[in-house]
């Protein structure tokens, strides 16, 4: 079954960063990165923001582990799409119950700045049978 999480949403401030956490109520595989800005554009040399991802996950001992999939922000044009052209990874990562999904962006123009980051995926085992 089709899947989509909205990670961050936020209107940031001219050059401002921000921080929005998401918990995973279901397991799935995360097919796709979809962004949307009010200001900038994701083609060309003016980037609507940079962005970083991480997940934790809580073991049964409290114990939190996790990932932080870029080393440094990334402009938004170089691994996210839009509705239009969705941004595909080129493997699928799965994402289980539970883990905390965190975006951290900067807005990167000189004005206000809608950010909208949505992961797409699919929920495994909910084919429907006949």
């Amino acid at each position: 079954m089709p899947f989509w999480m909205k990670v961050f949403d936020q209107t940031l401030a001219a050059n401002l960063s921000s921080e929005d956490h998401a918990t995973v109520q279901f397991r799935f595989w995360i097919v796709a990165i979809q962004t949307s800005a009010s200001a900038g554009s994701l083609a060309g040399s003016n980037q609507p923001f940079g962005l970083q991802l991480f997940h934790t996950k809580t073991d049964a001992q409290g114990n939190q582990s996790g990932a932080r999939h870029q080393l440094f922000p990334i402009d938004a044009g170089n691994f996210a799409g839009t509705a239009q052209r969705g941004g595909y990874l080129y493997k699928p990562k799965f994402v289980a119950d539970g883990t905390e999904i965190i975006a951290r962006v900067q807005n990167l123009q000189a004005s206000d700045n809608a950010i909208q980051i949505v992961l797409f995926g699919y929920i495994p085992g909910t084919g429907i049978s006949g």
